[in-house]
């Protein structure tokens, strides 16, 4: 599920 939590998780990893 798409979730606030989630979607920074995910701009961490693409900002790696």
């Amino acid at each position: 599920m798409r979730t606030p939590i989630n979607a920074l998780l995910e701009a961490s990893l693409l900002r790696d």
